[in-house]
């Protein structure tokens, strides 16, 4: 017997201009275009209740859209005992710093050694099933080679809240990088919308039809008379790779960002051997998630779990600070 797993859960609140699987498309930027044609054209995709099967004309307004996919990968995604350093945990949520290299869900053929995997292990499968075998209990997500602090869901409850405060930009995110260069201000706010990159799926970029996103900055300290930057970052939406496209697309990525920035010229310029040995090693983007603010989906208390920045950017940081 088929199983299926409910991906998306919304009502039409507001016009929307241009092809319907192209709205849905920006939804899913892991997932292709032609993925969510053949959803919708499978039945997956019902409007208050009937399947809707049109690709190009929306739903009306005030209709209420859920959409589907066939749970395929159940039995390749096991528990597994994955190290994982726990801020705090009851019967809904689990509160955990993410170290970097540890990818979040499984995806492209990989269902082994993931955050999912060590999630399972743990809280002995008790987690929340709404966003997918290959996603239980995720709200949100970290790059691999992003650290810091996530959240995730152990019951539907947990899941539809934690979900709706990200959705309504309710949730306190505020992460911490070092950045190539000096911005033109101290800080300021980056309105630039996202879109999934024309020839490179792996890559996200500035797109007018993109998804709107928002990045706040404040520089903390500059160093090397402003070539390296300790930078704050406010999300105010949560876009796939946000961060790192917002500061590429200023001129300032992120130091150890391969995709979206280069080091190799900008080390040229840095005088301290021991700064250049620490960044051709770091091996990841210079980022770190260091807050996150919510409110608990069952008591309504309001929570904010912080972790300092692991010890590979602090090394960078103290020798520039020397």
């Amino acid at each position: 017997m088929k199983k299926y797993s409910q991906i998306l859960s919304l009502k039409i609140n507001e016009p929307i201009a241009g092809r319907w699987d192209a709205y849905l498309a920006k939804h899913f930027p892991e997932k292709s275009r032609s993925y969510i044609q053949k959803l919708i054209k499978e039945g997956h995709l019902t409007v208050d209740g009937t399947p809707y099967t049109e690709t190009r004309m929306s739903p009306a307004l005030g209709a209420e859209v859920i959409l589907v996919e066939e749970i395929t990968t159940q039995d390749k995604i096991q528990p597994q005992k994955i190290p994982l350093d726990i801020l705090f945990e009851d019967d809904d949520i689990i509160v955990f710093n993410k170290p970097a290299g540890l990818v979040v869900h499984a995806g492209a053929g990989q269902h082994e050694k993931t955050l999912v995997n060590g999630l399972l292990y743990h809280c002995k499968r008790k987690l929340s099933a709404i966003n997918g075998v290959e996603r239980m209990g995720i709200v949100h997500r970290l790059d691999k080679d992003t650290s810091g602090v996530m959240i995730a869901a152990k019951s539907d409850k947990a899941y539809h809240s934690l979900r709706s405060q990200f959705d309504d930009h309710s949730i306190t995110r505020k992460y911490e990088g070092l950045i190539w260069g000096l911005p033109l201000t101290m800080e300021g706010s980056i309105e630039k919308p996202i879109a999934r990159h024309i020839s490179n799926r792996q890559k996200m970029c500035v797109r007018d039809n993109g998804r709107p996103a928002r990045t706040d900055y404040q520089v903390l300290k500059a160093f090397d008379k402003g070539k390296i930057c300790h930078v704050e970052f406010s999300l105010y939406t949560g876009r796939t790779h946000q961060i790192r496209v917002h500061l590429s697309s200023l001129g300032h990525p992120l130091i150890g960002d391969v995709i979206y920035g280069k080091d190799a010229r900008k080390l040229e310029s840095i005088k301290s051997s021991e700064v250049k040995d620490l960044i051709k090693g770091l091996g990841r983007q210079a980022l770190h998630a260091k807050t996150l603010g919510f409110i608990h989906p069952t008591t309504g208390e309001e929570m904010t779990f912080t972790h300092p920045w692991p010890e590979d950017l602090e090394k960078i940081y103290k020798t520039l600070d020397i």
